[in-house]
C-alpha cells in the first residue's frame, strides 16, 4: 500500500532506552504506517510520542539518514524545518528510524540554545541597514516627520535653540526661523508697519501726523495776528 503513493511512508519509533555510540540500548520499538509527507510536522511527531505514554517530561527526538549508522547519521528533530529535511527522504525510503531519549532540564538547555543561536544567525542576515544621508538638520526633520511619537519628541529637541525675536528671547524651532515679520495686522484688519521696517527707511505714519498738526498751529498764528 505505501508503494502505491510516493507520499507516504513509516516511522519506526525507538522509545524507553537510551542511545550510545553504535547502537539503542533497551527500550521498545512501534511503527507509525500511512505517514504523509506532505503533512508532516514536529507536532505530528510531539502526537506520535504522546500516544506512547510519554507525556510532561523532556524528551530528544532524533532521527537516522537512511542507509547510514548511528554513530554518524543521526539528526535531530528540533523544528518543523528537520521534519521537512526528514521527508526529503521519502519516496526512496519508506521506512524511517526515530529515537527518543527522556533528558534532564540541564540537558535540555544547550538543545536550545543551540536552535536559538541557529534562528539568530538566520535573523541577523535577513536584516537591512538604511543610512540616512545629509547634515544632521536633514536628519532631525526626517525623524520629526515619522508617525512615532518619542521619535518626533527627540527630534523637536535636537533642533530648538533661542533666538532673539523683536521683543526679547523666545523657543522657536530652527525650521520656522526663515525672515523677520515686516507687517501685522491690527485688530481692526488694517496692516501696520511695524519697528523694524520704521528703521529700513519706511516713512512713519505717526510722524507724518504730527507734521501736520504743527501746520495747523502754524495757520491759526497767522489768523490771529
Amino acid at each position: 500500500m505505501l508503494g502505491l503513493n510516493n507520499k507516504l511512508f513509516t516511522i519506526k519509533m525507538f522509545h524507553g532506552g537510551q542511545l550510545s555510540e553504535d547502537f539503542y540500548v533497551g527500550g521498545k520499538m512501534d511503527f507509525f504506517d500511512y505517514c504523509d509527507k506532505d503533512f508532516m510536522s514536529l507536532l505530528e511527531v510531539g502526537n506520535m510520542v504522546e500516544e506512547l505514554g510519554y507525556g510532561n517530561i523532556f524528551i530528544s527526538y532524533q532521527y537516522r539518514i537512511p542507509g547510514m549508522e548511528i554513530q554518524n547519521g543521526l539528526k535531530p528533530l528540533m523544528t518543523d524545518s528537520d521534519v521537512i529535511n526528514m521527508c526529503k527522504f521519502v519516496p526512496n525510503h519508506t521506512v524511517i528510524d526515530v529515537y527518543i531519549e527522556k533528558i534532564t532540564p540541564e540537558e535540555c538547555v544547550p538543545q536550545e540554545m543551540k536552535f536559538m543561536k541557529s534562528f539568530e544567525s538566520v535573523a541577523q542576515s535577513m536584516v537591512v541597514i538604511e543610512e540616512l544621508d545629509g547634515d544632521d538638520d536633514d536628519q532631525c526633520n526626517l525623524i520629526e516627520e515619522r508617525p512615532v511619537q518619542v521619535n518626533r519628541g527627540k527630534g523637536k529637541l535636537a533642533i530648538e535653540y533661542l533666538v532673539n525675536s523683536l521683543g526679547g528671547e523666545c523657543n522657536v524651532p530652527s525650521q520656522y526661523v526663515t525672515q523677520v515679520v515686516e507687517e501685522v495686522p491690527d485688530e481692526r484688519g488694517d496692516r501696520v508697519v511695524s519697528d523694524e521696517v520704521v528703521g529700513k527707511g519706511v516713512p512713519d505714519e505717526r510722524v507724518a501726523d504730527e507734521r501736520v498738526e504743527d501746520e495747523r498751529v502754524a495757520d491759526e498764528g497767522v489768523e490771529d495776528e
